[in-house]
């Protein structure tokens, strides 16, 4: 889980950082670039365009899990819907994160 949080604060340092309320390019920008482009043979300008948010931290959008399992649910990707609370673990990433520090 480190490692994921680790990946998570490269990843965001790079694409989505933001400096005096507007996005930069961080230093390893190119690079995630390049490394998104290859491993999903997309054109590098569709990529550039399409790069997802990922938080820093690799926090899940927790209140948006219950909405998800519905969704499969009612795709009968899953036979009925759970509790969110059964299936996702939120403290690997909390203890992740705060080992790590900022």
């Amino acid at each position: 889980m480190k490692a994921y949080v680790r990946a998570s604060r490269a990843y965001h340092d790079a694409v989505l950082r933001v400096q005096a309320g507007r996005p930069v390019r961080g230093r390893a920008y190119e690079d995630v670039l390049t490394l998104v482009t290859r491993y999903t043979e997309q054109p590098r300008d569709a990529v550039a365009v399409g790069l997802p948010y990922q938080d820093r931290d690799g926090r899940l959008l927790a209140q948006d899990i219950p909405v998800q399992i519905r969704w499969f649910a009612e795709q009968k990707m899953i036979d009925k819907p759970v509790d969110a609370k059964d299936v996702v673990d939120l403290t690997f990433q909390e203890q992740a994160a705060r080992a790590l520090g900022r």
